[in-house]
């Protein structure tokens, strides 16, 4: 079943977005597919839907590649021959399966980052995944960068979200926009006094992360805090007849949720363009070791066969920080941290 209700992302639970009567129907396509006898439907929901941990979702945004596939597989059913490998339609569906593959992978790997944080007593592990998403006030749309942090503190699960609201509402969410607000989360955050391995995940959008590949399916964690955000500031201005027309207005309004921290961003300078790395947008799981500044690309989320290694030049980050004092003293901060950490230690 997991294909028709999936785990999401490492969750306990499984999420269903379809309807109950869908449910049954796909359920009953299935067992007719393999030539099982069929349950009833009040059988589903007693022994089946009631026994699993189950959220409920409407979003609505389907998968194009996924959508894609399952009309050429559709096609391919009809045919008395499947589509020669070598052929057009035959490629398209080899590379639409590898795609579900990576979806699958990456979530299976994601499960198993949280739990092995959830197992790190130490507190020297973490997991933050980045996501953007535009905050609505007062008719203006503003850029927002949402982090997600999960680790362990004092025997303790931590998770909270941290948003940082774009100063104006004409800024733009680049990678100047990254840098900045990174650099300031990774080094004023007290919870990353003891991290030594972090694993960083993000939805793989070219212009905010310098990658072009999704290693998302479906909606996360940070659109569901910006989900949040946005209820929380629309009942507000609804309730109290009180206009939210500034950022330090809506940054205030966030800091009052709980898990839920705020500032506003710090637009730094966009680098140089550095040396071409061949080819390292196309993977999906990046090693990075502080030690040596070499990067290790992997194709999938695991890590799986022999990578590609990239030297990484750290002196185009070091030149926009150079260039931008409200950023100096916390690189060397963060490269003095650094230095700290044992041979062995990466941050993915």
């Amino acid at each position: 079943m997991d294909d028709i209700l999936p785990f999401l992302s490492g969750q306990p639970f499984r999420l269903q977005s379809i309807t109950n009567e869908e449910f049954y129907r796909r359920v009953q396509s299935r067992c007719r597919a393999y030539g099982v006898l069929v349950p009833s439907e009040s059988y589903m929901y007693k022994h089946f839907l009631r026994k699993e941990y189950i959220h409920h979702t409407k979003y609505d945004v389907v998968c194009k590649d996924c959508e894609e596939l399952k009309k050429l597989e559709a096609l391919q059913a009809r045919r008395v021959d499947p589509y020669p490998a070598n052929s057009t339609k035959g490629l398209k569906i080899a590379k639409l399966k590898l795609h579900q593959f990576i979806a699958h992978k990456q979530r299976e790997i994601y499960g198993q980052q949280k739990q092995a944080v959830i197992n790190d007593l130490t507190g020297e592990s973490a997991v933050i995944l980045m996501d953007f998403s535009q905050i609505q006030h007062q008719q203006s749309l503003r850029q927002a960068l949402i982090i997600s942090v999960y680790c362990v503190q004092e025997n303790a699960v931590y998770f909270t979200y941290h948003t940082y609201l774009a100063p104006t509402t004409t800024t733009k969410n680049d990678c100047a926009f990254v840098i900045g607000c990174l650099l300031k989360f990774l080094t004023n955050e007290p919870v990353f006094k003891t991290i030594k391995k972090l694993n960083i995940w993000t939805d793989g959008c070219t212009k905010h992360f310098k990658m072009t590949t999704n290693i998302y399916h479906g909606c996360n964690s940070c659109d569901a805090a910006a989900s949040q955000i946005k209820q929380k500031i629309n009942v507000l201005q609804r309730d109290t007849g009180i206009p939210l027309y500034t950022v330090q207005q809506v940054r205030d309004v966030i800091n009052t949720m709980a898990n839920h921290r705020a500032q506003i961003a710090h637009i730094t300078t966009k680098p140089s363009a550095p040396p071409t790395m061949t080819n390292i947008t196309k993977n999906h799981r990046y090693i990075f070791n502080v030690e040596n500044n070499t990067i290790s690309a992997y194709q999938h989320s695991g890590e799986v066969g022999n990578p590609v290694v990239y030297n990484a030049n750290i002196e185009v980050i070091a030149n926009v920080v150079n260039a931008d004092p409200y950023l100096t003293d916390d690189l060397e901060y963060l490269l003095e941290d650094f230095a700290r950490l044992d041979q062995n230690n990466n941050v993915q």
